[in-house]
């Protein structure tokens, strides 16, 4: 099922370090809070380094993480040059 990406997305196959994500995350939520959104954030960061056109945020029914993403996706999107999430 993945084959069609494996060449336009291997960054998206591409599994980073927590402390890689935390770091590149850090600049949207404070790296104090423990879990996913910080991780959720470095990983968005890494798709725009990777030169992807837009990001989806897929997220359970008041996920509290999923929530706190989407509270800062307006900043990364500022951040970057109007990058589609």
């Amino acid at each position: 099922m993945s084959r069609p990406f494996k060449k336009s997305g291997k960054k998206l196959f591409k599994e980073s370090s927590i402390k890689d994500l935390i770091s590149k995350g850090k600049s949207y939520i404070h790296d104090s809070y423990r879990g996913d959104p910080v991780l959720s954030m470095g990983r968005a960061v890494e798709y725009i380094e990777a030169d992807y056109d837009g990001i989806v945020n897929i997220i359970p029914f008041h996920c509290m993480p999923g929530t706190a993403v989407n509270a800062v996706l307006e900043k990364l999107q500022r951040d970057h040059n109007d990058i589609h999430c």
